[in-house]
């Protein structure tokens, strides 16, 4: 007796050609899919945070052909397949590490007001007081909260 699935129309299935090349554009997707699954995610987790951008080099020619540009603030990174194909687990957790690390700095420089909710949050896990964090932070901002009250 012939095989059960002979007497289907369909014809048999057939092994898919890989083309030249085509390893690096797959890497590039998935490049761009773990960019895009962390910025999202970023947006959609944390409310009043700085926009994140995101820039594929199909759509921007003066990126490296199959890289990603991630914008925040003034910040910006250029993720490419080079540098980072095939590791998008580490990529997922250095994008995470440096979205946080470059939000924590504009809080710190001043560049962006700190909401309350934030500033308690790291107080909490940092196991340091909210004052500490602000007089802190005054400090590297170059910002004398006394020499401001005198000129009022």
């Amino acid at each position: 007796m012939d095989e059960p699935y002979h007497h289907t129309p369909y014809p048999k299935p057939v092994r898919p050609v890989v083309m030249p090349g085509s390893e690096k554009y797959f890497q590039y997707q998935t490049l761009v899919h773990v960019v895009h699954g962390v910025t999202i995610g970023y947006r959609l987790t944390l409310k009043g945070v700085p926009d994140v951008e995101t820039m594929p080099s199909t759509r921007d020619e003066s990126l490296p052909e199959y890289s990603i540009r991630v914008t925040l603030g003034d910040h910006e990174v250029v993720l490419t397949v080079d540098e980072w194909g095939g590791r998008g687990e580490e990529l997922d957790t250095w994008l995470r590490d440096w979205i946080g690390r470059v939000t924590l700095y504009r809080y710190l420089d001043a560049e962006r007001d700190m909401p309350v909710a934030v500033l308690l949050g790291l107080s909490r896990e940092l196991g340091i007081g909210a004052d500490v964090l602000m007089t802190r932070a005054e400090k590297r901002a170059g910002w004398d909260p006394q020499g401001a009250s005198d000129s009022e």
